[in-house]
């Protein structure tokens, strides 16, 4: 299974301590079937940016498409609606030591009794990698 190599040091945030803070790790399922849309777990931020790490790998199989990617949505996790938060796409990951992605400015979505907001992501992506498992690191 890829895993990144360090945790996230070029990007700073722009809220909170000044530091990227380690919520947890996730296994993402790169089965290249861009309709199987997988959904990670609920992580809590407290605002300001979010941001996770997709590790350097090596495309197995393009099963779809000239060029691989991976179709990434943040979404905030509500008892009744879930939020859309935002999407980004990622074009040829496995030349990157690391793939940075931060979503900045999210701290409209910090509710509740908690005073946190709840965050997941969803993926697809176009091609399989070895063993079909990546894992990707989330940060607050």
């Amino acid at each position: 299974m890829y895993s990144a190599k360090e945790p996230i040091s070029d990007l700073v945030p722009f809220a909170g301590n000044g530091n990227w803070d380690v919520l947890d790790g996730e296994i993402w399922v790169m089965n290249g079937d861009i309709n199987d849309v997988q959904k990670d777990g609920v992580y809590y931020s407290t605002g300001g940016d979010y941001a996770l790490v997709i590790p350097p790998h090596e495309m197995d199989e393009l099963k779809m498409g000239s060029r691989p990617g991976i179709n990434i949505e943040l979404w905030e996790d509500d008892p009744v609606d879930d939020d859309y938060v935002a999407s980004y796409f990622v074009n040829g990951v496995m030349n990157h030591p690391n793939y940075y992605i931060a979503f900045r400015n999210i701290g409209s979505y910090v509710d509740g009794a908690n005073k946190r907001a709840e965050f997941y992501t969803t993926h697809t992506s176009n091609y399989t990698v070895l063993d079909q498992a990546l894992y990707v690191q989330y940060f607050d």
